[in-house]
């Protein structure tokens, strides 16, 4: 099974292709304004930023007008899961109510595969797992957004990986607290709990995956440059009524059960148009050990390594009683990776800054950005940010 999990990582590998900035041409569809802008970090990653404007003379946000809002995506996910249906999706709805939206990409991702010095093409560019998305990309672009628009804090939204390294950026460096009028987190993948039997021979063969795919140098994670002449043919296996509900069983395995309403014809299809956008094998081994160790830790290395970079042979755990800006969180009780169990414990390790907790009925992993209920989440951010200006 772990064999043919690579082979198939290689063969769609084959099948990638550049297409043109799918970003501009479908928030330009809805005849909203967006801009686009490259950010450095201070280890040299090119990263790409969207900005799509407060919609002009909005009256029903009078709270908070032209209030800046940077969202997050997800593992293999990019600035696109917040745009995919048009005026519906985060991006268009909170820049439609006054915000001033902003979304981000991490490292390696379809979006942000540059970097002044390294080649992406070669192993070095993709040495990083997402503690150095937490500790470089997110600064460098708070930092930008904060500048650009002339404010002091932003509202910051995560969605899984997009969770987790808002928080390990808050431990590790806490004065970007000041920098955070809130965190609204969706399924923040923090506290995993393996409950899934296609995960366990994948975490119980960690080491020896890590090592098969060094050596056969996969470095770069599911690289479609934006589309794969691969996936879309799939999508479209998917919305033909004979393989459909094959698909959705598929899909509710990994991601949980979908919500009601929420799985329709085009999900699939939509989906294979924007997902998945690429990362660092490194990224899935650091969510691997996560898992086995039921910490929320940093990179481990190994023994001896642990010891030179940590003083300890085990990695360190994120310092969360660090995190000191108002956290929100969301998670939805079908979710099958961040299963809802984990929830207590990270509410427990930053109990005095949690201003609201949503248990979203009958939601997945993926409903909070992919579904067409994922309406119900941006109300629940925006009564919340009413709630705790």
């Amino acid at each position: 099974m772990i064999t043919l999990i690579f082979v198939i990582f290689l063969f769609i590998e084959l099948f990638s292709f550049t297409s043109t900035d799918q970003m501009l041409e479908m928030v330009q569809t809805t005849q909203l304004s967006i801009e686009r802008y490259y950010i450095t970090t201070d280890d040299g990653y090119i990263l790409r930023l969207y900005h799509i404007p407060p919609v002009p003379n909005v009256t029903d946000n009078t709270k908070h007008p032209k209030k800046p809002m940077f969202f997050m995506h997800g593992l293999q996910s990019s600035s696109l899961d917040y745009i995919v249906y048009p005026n519906i999706s985060m991006g268009y709805y909170f820049a439609q109510r006054g915000f001033d939206v902003w979304l981000g990409n991490a490292r390696g991702n379809t979006f942000s595969r540059n970097h002044t010095t390294l080649d992406p093409n070669r192993w070095q560019f993709w040495k990083f797992s997402w503690h150095e998305i937490a500790i470089y990309d997110l600064p460098a672009m708070i930092d930008f957004i904060l500048a650009r628009t002339n404010q002091s804090q932003l509202i910051y939204g995560g969605h899984s990986q997009g969770g987790a390294v808002i928080f390990a950026l808050l431990s590790e460096r806490p004065e970007y607290n000041a920098k955070i009028s809130s965190v609204h987190a969706m399924a923040a993948a923090v506290f995993m709990i393996n409950n899934n039997a296609l995960l366990t021979p994948l975490l119980e063969n960690l080491n020896e995956i890590k090592k098969f795919i060094e050596q056969n140098q996969f470095y770069e994670f599911n690289s479609f440059r934006t589309n794969s002449k691969f996936l879309q043919p799939l999508g479209e296996i998917c919305i033909n009524p004979f393989f459909a509900e094959i698909c959705k069983c598929v899909l509710s395995y990994l991601f949980g059960e979908f919500a009601p309403n929420s799985y329709y014809d085009e999900l699939l299809r939509e989906y294979a148009a924007i997902n998945p956008s690429g990362s660092s094998y490194l990224q899935y081994v650091h969510f691997g050990q996560l898992f086995i160790s039921g910490r929320f830790q940093k990179f481990d290395y190994g023994r001896n390594r642990n010891m030179k970079l940590y003083m300890s042979r085990k990695p360190p755990e994120y310092n969360l009683s660090n995190v000191q800006t108002k956290v929100h969180i969301m998670y939805g009780d079908n979710d099958a990776l961040v299963h809802p169990e984990s929830i207590p414990k990270l509410i427990s390790k930053i109990n005095k800054t949690v201003v609201a907790v949503d248990k979203i009925p009958y939601f997945n992993h993926l409903d909070f950005v992919m579904g067409r209920l994922v309406h119900k989440v941006q109300s629940i951010i925006l009564r919340v940010i009413n709630a705790h200006a």
